[in-house]
């Protein structure tokens, strides 16, 4: 595949956006910067001199039109079970690559289901491209643990609380993302603990107004 500055960061403002936004005017490069907050996206955008487009996922006239001026796009935005499939749909009506940054394990596969109608697009679809991934299977991992220590409760009282303090640099998308790998985490704790996920939960739910794009 020919290199292409026609891309299209989708998710600009959340952080690892503003990241990826800085170092591709670093490497010469001259994406299109996307998300939902235009507000957001001129603040990022206007200082790095790439233009923006303002657009959320289920406005598919937007999301058509803004893919319609690239040959691809970085999608940035999690949790990915949830935002994946209307972008990489998007790409299949609009012929232009796929690529996200998730850890999400059912987002690979259902991705790797749509390689037929990925090569009758003559695109591609790629999951977690080019980033160190894991962050989102933590809760998984950590519910495994619990499973096997479930005897002993006491032991996982504070860790919801633990898991965000020291990823605390991490955005609303990725905490998101976190909660949604972890599916029935209120069965393995004390009613203690499941206050903390569900005030967890909520300040990720926040955060989406504030820091995805």
């Amino acid at each position: 595949m020919n290199q292409t500055n026609r891309f299209l960061i989708y998710g600009a403002t959340g952080y690892t956006g503003k990241l990826t936004a800085r170092t591709a005017k670093e490497k010469g490069l001259e994406p299109i910067l996307a998300g939902r907050n235009e507000v957001k996206l001129k603040a990022l955008g206007e200082p790095l001199g790439f233009q923006f487009r303002a657009f959320d996922l289920s406005d598919k006239a937007k999301l058509d039109t803004a893919l319609g001026e690239v040959d691809a796009v970085l999608h940035i935005v999690g949790p990915f079970s949830a935002t994946s499939k209307p972008m990489a749909d998007a790409c299949l009506r609009t012929g232009t690559h796929y690529l996200d940054i998730t850890g999400e394990i059912d987002v690979f596969e259902a991705l790797a289901a749509r390689d037929a109608e990925a090569t009758k697009a003559g695109i591609m679809l790629i999951a977690g491209s080019g980033l160190r991934r894991g962050a989102e299977r933590l809760p998984r991992l950590t519910s495994k643990t619990a499973d096997a220590r479930c005897h002993r409760p006491e032991n996982l009282d504070r860790w919801p609380e633990r898991i965000i303090s020291r990823h605390s640099e991490v955005d609303g998308g990725r905490r998101r993302a976190w909660f949604a790998c972890a599916p029935g985490w209120s069965h393995h704790y004390t009613a203690a603990t499941q206050g903390d996920v569900i005030r967890l939960r909520r300040r990720a739910e926040a955060n989406d107004r504030d820091t995805v794009g």
